[in-house]
């Protein structure tokens, strides 16, 4: 390697030195004692796949520096990769090697990268434990990265990505089994859904006529809660409830969730009627798209969603401003708390290899091996989610993640302000984490006005509520300041 691609390589790992201090916490302390005993240390039950994750990106580092990038030095210098027991360094293995070609990706030495590939091929498997999952699925998107770059596979840029996000939705649609699965085992799942339709219904209180716009319904599984805590409401009795969604493909499948929420509602007695706004291109939505009726209390869900739209700029702007005219009293906001958005794609790599790291590990723990929407959930979602953040660059991607700062600078961008999550609202997460059979595994922390559920100290997902200032005030502040 020269020194300019040595020096881009380095400066492409700066994301990885942020984990040295817990894994300080996870290392025995030994100087330099080559002698070191592994029996001292954590086993590997003790360490989540984010931990191993971490070992191998610290002990990347340790080699990058010694310049051990090459194959046959790899394996070399990475004898003892953890310096813990070996059970451990059989984890720590594949990931450094997934790294190791991911480096070799981001510098286009791709020759070098595919022989690291191989080595990931035999210590990977689909059906291996989590870390050989994780790698297993970020090695075949690196592969089919590969491949686009020297042309073996089409390049058409977003034109394409805009044609996987799309084949994405169908695939959520239809992945409604392992969805629903994986939503009612994974316990920040639950606490997002029920943490989330509180949030709703706190500032809808003395609201007689509710209308809620859902973004991306999709199997519309969180609604029920919602309508059951409204037909046990006496203080305002409803007169009506409508649930408006947006949906750009499979307007027939949304129909069905349309119909079992009619369903549910009419045994619950409320008055309730659902609505769905078509349209191919979120270019086309308009306010008049919507039928808002006089006196009607306007709240906005978004799920998963807004992440899609991010890299379409004017889609993305037409979406925020039409909702916003439409005056709702709240926006709550889920979104995964993952950082994929870098220009440099070590960082986002590794941003994806952290995240879907708690994921994999979650999923292990939560849903047992034999249920058979396991496999599906992993294949069809994440490792189609994982392939977007490797194979395609930023300015291709139509879907990005981004933490909650990032999405707190664009919203604010816009005049749409954080506002505080309601003690019911935090309440009602606390209450599932403690009613988990895996509590010990979860964690709930605020990062400001924002909840950010997560999985063994990784946060996974970003529970967050927002107001629209008017413009009128907008200008008022301008020509006053």
């Amino acid at each position: 390697m020269d020194a300019t691609s040595e020096s881009s390589s380095l400066a492409s790992l700066e994301l990885l030195s942020t984990f040295g201090c817990r894994l300080k916490r996870l290392r025995v302390e030994r100087g330099n004692d080559t002698s070191y005993n592994a029996i001292s240390g954590p086993s590997r039950k003790d360490l989540s796949t984010g931990d191993i994750v971490k070992v191998a990106m610290d002990k990347f580092l340790g080699l990058t520096a010694q310049n051990c990038g090459d194959p046959c030095m790899l394996v070399h210098c990475s004898n003892g990769y953890s310096g813990l027991s070996s059970d451990i360094d059989d984890d720590v293995e594949p990931v450094l090697f997934l790294l190791a070609s991911a480096d070799k990706v981001a510098n286009e030495q791709f020759d070098r990268a595919r022989k690291l590939l191989s080595m990931c091929s035999h210590l990977a498997s689909h059906t291996g434990n989590p870390v050989q999952k994780l790698v297993y699925y970020f090695a075949q998107a690196l592969k089919e990265r590969i491949d686009r770059k020297i042309g073996i596979l089409s390049s058409e840029g977003r034109d394409e990505c805009k044609r996987w996000l799309l084949n994405l939705e169908e695939a959520i649609i239809s992945l409604q089994p392992p969805l629903l699965a994986y939503g009612l085992a994974i316990p920040s799942c639950l606490v997002y859904k029920s943490a989330a339709i509180q949030a709703i219904l706190d500032p809808m209180a003395s609201a007689t006529r509710i209308h809620l716009i859902d973004l991306g319904i999709r199997n519309g599984m969180h609604w029920p809660l919602l309508m059951q805590a409204l037909a046990v409401r006496h203080e305002c009795p409803l007169e009506s409830l409508t649930i408006t969604t947006i949906v750009t493909s499979s307007e027939v499948m949304i129909k069905e969730t349309g119909k079992r929420l009619s369903q549910f509602a009419l045994t619950l007695g409320l008055p309730f009627s659902f609505k769905v706004v078509f349209v191919s291109d979120m270019n086309d939505l308009r306010e008049d798209c919507f039928e808002i009726e006089l006196g009607e209390r306007i709240g906005v869900y978004s799920s998963m969603l807004l992440r899609n739209y991010v890299g379409q700029h004017e889609q993305f702007e037409t979406l925020i401003r039409t909702i916003k005219n439409l005056h709702p009293t709240v926006m709550v906001m889920i979104e995964q708390e993952a950082d994929t958005n870098s220009p440099e794609f070590m960082d986002r790599f590794t941003g994806g290899l952290i995240y879907y790291s708690a994921q994999f590990d979650a999923l292990e723990i939560c849903l047992d091996d034999s249920n058979p929407q396991r496999m599906p959930m992993e294949a069809g979602y994440f490792g189609t989610a994982i392939r977007q953040i490797v194979t395609f660059d930023v300015e291709e991607r139509a879907s990005c993640d981004m933490k909650i700062k990032d999405w707190r600078a664009l919203l604010n961008s816009f005049h749409i302000v954080e506002k505080e999550l309601s003690p019911s609202s935090l309440y009602q997460a606390n209450l599932v984490i403690e009613n988990s059979d895996f509590s010990s595994f979860c964690t709930l922390s605020m990062d400001g006005k924002c909840l950010l559920s997560g999985w063994r100290g990784t946060p996974t997902f970003s529970l967050s509520a927002w107001e629209f200032i008017p413009d009128i005030f907008v200008n008022q502040t301008a020509c006053a300041s």
